[in-house]
């Protein structure tokens, strides 16, 4: 279970993904956490709409799993997605 990343990583060896050009979108901590974990690119979705992840929209550090990208909504990661750096991790 999040944050540990062994679903993430079994998911990478099953399909032959390459770590450095995947990513794990997520909505929490934790789902940063875990994609960190496994080696990925992290995006993080805070939608306006949840209470809870109001102190990251203005993109406060998160420690350790602060995400390569994010943005408040889905077009917003998009975007952000398609404009990182291939090499960023």
């Amino acid at each position: 279970r999040k944050p540990k990343p062994g679903l993430l990583e079994d998911l990478v060896a099953e399909l032959g993904l390459s770590r450095e050009g995947s990513w794990m979108v997520g909505d929490t901590k934790s789902d940063i956490e875990a994609g960190q974990g496994a080696g990925l690119r992290t995006a993080l979705l805070y939608p306006k709409t949840r209470c809870e992840l109001c102190p990251l929209r203005d993109g406060p550090p998160l420690g350790k799993a602060s995400p390569t990208v994010s943005g408040g909504s889905f077009r917003e990661v998009v975007s952000a997605l398609l404009a990182a750096p291939k090499s960023v991790l």
